[in-house]
């Protein structure tokens, strides 16, 4: 009989988990690596790709009034994220959502692919 009760609690409880889930957003599924592409990925063909999702470690960053970018590591590769936020602590860990840019020139220094933060986790 314990057994019976507890196979029918799983599947409600399991079901709630998984809404849970889907409802808290795409950045939070990153977290687990869900959704989320590849740094080289992007880097070797940032046509293929609008908006990406990436996660990784901020390596490196620098900010102006609020605004700057920072530099993100996946260990496949590192790609530069503009932000208007606020950039994140380094060696911080962050899943990144945002539109893909062929290349951004700031002050003279060309930072390549760039993506265009729309939305960012940190954990």
């Amino acid at each position: 009989m314990p057994g019976n009760v507890r196979g029918v609690w799983q599947v409600p409880v399991v079901l709630m988990l998984s809404l849970g889930l889907l409802t808290t957003g795409c950045t939070q599924l990153g977290r687990f690596g869900i959704g989320t592409t590849a740094i080289a990925a992007v880097n070797r063909d940032p046509a293929q790709y609008k908006t990406v999702m990436v996660r990784g470690k901020v390596t490196n960053q620098f900010s102006l009034f609020g605004a700057g970018l920072y530099e993100v590591d996946d260990g496949s590769g590192k790609i530069w994220v503009a932000t208007q936020s606020g950039v994140p602590s380094l060696g911080s860990r962050v899943v990144v959502q945002g539109e893909v840019n062929m290349g951004i020139n700031i002050s003279g220094q060309n930072f390549g692919v760039t993506i265009a933060e729309q939305s960012r986790q940190t954990f």
